[in-house]
């Protein structure tokens, strides 16, 4: 329903703000006449002494908000409205929910527009929830990684614990308790990361212990992560994309006691193993410890009554063995005897045979070398005979060549000797420190030389034109 307002004034080229105000105030008022159910999400929430909830309400599209109104909520409705929607959802309203609520539009000349809410609907805050959480599913679902943790294999004995908790929460303290003060005194290493475990914290605290875990330099079998049980909207923080996504790719076990099984999240989806409470978790981690001692127990026991009955048929076979063993040792004994019996006959004949035929043999080796014997000794003298002629030769031709040789070598020392060379017009050039110059490259400006000739030495000092000069022309 549209007003048309007639402004009467004396000057009818303005009018004052007030008036304006109050025309718009008829208009709201006369087309708002009865209360409207509107959708909005809670920007803010200020809850005044006087008992009176004043809140800031948007409309949100692609996280950019698109308009935007304050509202309020009188004390004498607000306890009934919060009342209600606390038994409804077990939970309070706070920022970031999204609700159905019912108000009555008002305008007033100095605060402007605002909403009086009348009442609030709390089914809808939950579907809204529910809704958002599936979406997740399907988008988790989409990409793979609903069961990407649970693949991986839990350690045998999960004793070095990753805790994502928060230190105040009373399921933390439950969940250390029957975890060190386990009936078998199993040994477990905690260590607890700390995040909050509820409001708007929740997501950038978990994921920054996550990180901090995954960066850690110590080795962790398992992560847990835990907090108290609550109402349904207390675990909708873990109704996470970021959160979920990070368990379901992280390297280790994830294992969660975050609620009750009714209360399932998508972190409970996505976890290696999704239990009801933090000492649920905690019986979890003692039962690998008891199925892994039980599984050595069944080793053990498996491996006494292998090694026992191994033992028994080898003592059988062993038995068997012994006297088949003497029954053939005893057979082959004799066999023995016998042979030694034939071999003792048949080698004292063969001996004798043996004996005679080598002193005739000896015999006729005596007779015969002694035959070469002379003969050898009449060559042998013969032999030595021309041996000392040719080495009487062969001395005096190797005397003769080495006199040569001498003769030879001195002449070539004389010729090489430094006073022969220098009465050959040459020079030998010392430094003052007496090691000898082979070189031009080895000399520089300034230098102080000796000089040594034939007949004498002189000291002389290189000039820097004279040195420049004769290196150019080199």
């Amino acid at each position: 329903m549209h007003s048309q307002i007639t402004v009467m004034s004396e000057d009818s080229s303005h009018i004052s703000l007030s008036l304006l105000n109050r025309l718009i105030k008829e208009v709201v008022q006369g087309n708002f006449l009865e209360d409207t159910w509107l959708v909005a999400e809670i920007s803010e929430i200020k809850t005044a002494s006087s008992g009176h909830c004043y809140l800031d309400l948007v409309e949100k599209k692609n996280q950019k908000v698109m308009a935007r109104i304050k509202a309020n909520i009188w004390s004498y409705q607000y306890t009934r409205i919060a009342e209600s929607f606390f038994l409804s959802t077990g939970k309070p309203l706070e920022r970031g929910m999204k609700i159905l609520l019912l108000a009555s539009v008002n305008f007033h000349e100095l605060y402007g527009v605002s909403l009086v809410v009348k009442n609030i609907d709390a089914t809808y805050t939950l579907g809204e929830l529910a809704k958002n959480k599936q979406a997740i599913i399907n988008r988790l679902t989409k990409e793979g990684l609903l069961s990407v943790n649970s693949s991986l294999a839990l350690a045998l004995v999960p004793k070095r614990i990753a805790v994502v908790s928060s230190s105040s929460a009373a399921g933390y303290e439950d969940f250390v308790s029957q975890l060190l003060n386990n009936g078998k005194s199993y040994l477990f290493e905690h260590q607890l990361f700390q995040a909050s475990m509820q409001g708007d914290s929740v997501e950038a605290e978990v994921l920054a212990a996550l990180s901090s875990i995954h960066q850690s330099k110590l080795s962790f079998d398992v992560v847990v992560l835990i907090r108290g049980g609550g109402a349904s909207l207390d675990l909708t923080a873990f109704d996470n994309y970021e959160i979920a996504k990070r368990i379901a790719q992280f390297p280790l076990p994830v294992i969660t006691g975050i609620g009750h099984e009714r209360d399932g999240t998508v972190v409970d989806m996505v976890a290696h193993t999704s239990l009801k409470t933090p000492t649920a978790v905690a019986s979890f981690l003692i039962e690998q410890f008891e199925e892994f001692e039980e599984y050595t127990k069944e080793l053990a026991d498996s491996l006494v009554y292998l090694v026992k009955d191994r033992l028994l048929k080898q003592k059988n076979k062993t038995k068997k063995i012994r006297s088949s063993f003497a029954l053939l040792c005893q057979g082959f004994i004799a066999q023995k005897k016998e042979e030694n019996f034939r071999v003792r006959s048949t080698l004292k004949v063969s001996c004798l045979r043996l004996v005679t035929r080598k002193r005739e043999m000896l015999t006729g080796l005596k007779n015969k070398g002694n035959a070469s014997f002379k003969d050898a000794l009449v060559k042998t003298k013969q032999d030595l005979a021309v041996s000392k002629i040719k080495l009487k030769r062969g001395a005096r031709e190797l005397v003769q060549k080495n006199k040569v040789l001498i003769s030879n070598q001195g002449r070539a020392v004389k010729l090489l000797d430094p006073i022969n060379v220098l009465s050959r017009g040459y020079a030998m050039v010392q430094r003052k420190d007496k090691t000898f110059v082979k070189s031009i490259t080895h000399l520089k400006n300034g230098d102080e030389l000796r000089l040594t000739l034939k007949d004498g030495s002189v000291a002389v000092k290189l000039e820097e034109n004279y040195l420049k000069r004769k290196i150019k022309k080199k």
